[in-house]
């Protein structure tokens, strides 16, 4: 009785061993998303961000330039631009992510 018990036992740890790997395998897949989104947020759109308020600052000390505020204008644009593409990146990072755990159940308990 006890040797069936066993055996039934690695019957059943086989497939839940196989299910871990893979949990483990979408895990690491998760983490790389979350260290690129990590670095969207910190370092790229950041810096629009910082080359826009250095912009804005510009204005500031010009105000009788019209035609250099035409300039910085132009310039905000294009970083407001590069930021909203910066976003659409970060919102395609994360909607890749969560549809790939929703279709693949990602249940811990169904290993157990």
């Amino acid at each position: 009785m006890k040797e069936s018990t066993t055996k039934s036992q690695i019957l059943h740890t086989v497939p839940a061993l196989g299910r871990l790997t893979q949990l483990e395998q979408q895990l690491e897949a998760q983490n790389e998303q979350f260290e690129h989104f990590s670095f969207l947020t910190s370092h790229r759109l950041r810096a629009s961000l910082a080359r826009i308020l250095g912009l804005v600052n510009l204005t500031d000390l010009n105000e009788d330039q019209a035609d250099l505020n035409k300039t910085i204008l132009h310039l905000l644009k294009v970083e407001a631009q590069a930021m909203d593409e910066i976003v659409e990146d970060m919102n395609a990072q994360l909607s890749s992510g969560k549809q790939k755990s929703e279709a693949d159940g990602f249940r811990v308990k169904a290993c157990a």
